[in-house]
């Protein structure tokens, strides 16, 4: 939130800080991003800072805050029945943890204590995978089953899987690799009428139809 005064400020100097914030939090880090490193870059003065943001946390909270909406975005397309629906499933998966895995490093400790603290986002979530899984339900494409406690169950998988390869500094390739494998042994057991001979999960292929 910015400020000035202890009032919302909102302007086009408020707005390039920023975007100068985020782009150093996407080719850094988090923990790179300081007020003097901010000023330098804007070339003015701690008052302009200090007029709109409280701290070096309020701006990255602000950035944090944007690329998240941004990723729900993604999430939030429907599923258009172009396509094979487990494919769809895989895609979605696959493209929303890669966006989640390059936030978690970009942001690193500072995300997980953010996210950890804003029941509004893992309720967001909660509900976005439910929907996902009652519709398949409900078009016989996955077997019946509770719908919010597999929606916990699959961000469990997700968000836990995600903070391990953060935390051993997989590469981007082996994390999308060791996930597509994961993921599609998921949504393989979730096939309606599935059956051993159906799954697969070697070699990270996800879901035959």
């Amino acid at each position: 939130m910015a400020f000035s005064r202890g009032n919302r400020l909102e302007d086009d100097i408020s707005r390039k800080i920023i975007e100068i914030t985020a782009e150093i939090v996407n080719t850094e880090g988090a923990e790179y991003v300081t007020v003097k490193r901010i000023l330098e870059k804007l070339g003015t003065t701690n008052r302009v800072f200090y007029n709109r943001f409280q701290n070096v946390e309020d701006v990255l909270q602000k950035v944090y805050e944007n690329e998240i909406m941004d990723m729900r975005g993604c999430v939030v397309q429907a599923y258009d029945g172009t396509t094979d629906f487990y494919e769809y499933l895989m895609n979605l998966a696959v493209s929303t943890l890669e966006r989640t895995y390059t936030l978690k490093k970009q942001f690193k400790n500072y995300m997980f204590r953010h996210d950890e603290l804003s029941d509004n986002n893992r309720r967001w979530w909660l509900d976005q995978i439910a929907q996902i899984l009652e519709y398949g339900m409900n078009k016989g494409y996955l077997r019946k089953e509770n719908s919010k406690e597999l929606s916990y169950s699959v961000w469990c998988f997700c968000r836990g899987f995600s903070a391990e390869a953060v935390y051993r500094n997989m590469g981007t390739e082996a994390f999308i690799q060791s996930f597509r494998l994961g993921v599609g042994c998921l949504i393989a057991g979730l096939k309606k009428n599935s059956s051993n001979k159906e799954h697969v999960c070697a070699e990270g292929r996800g879901v035959e139809k």
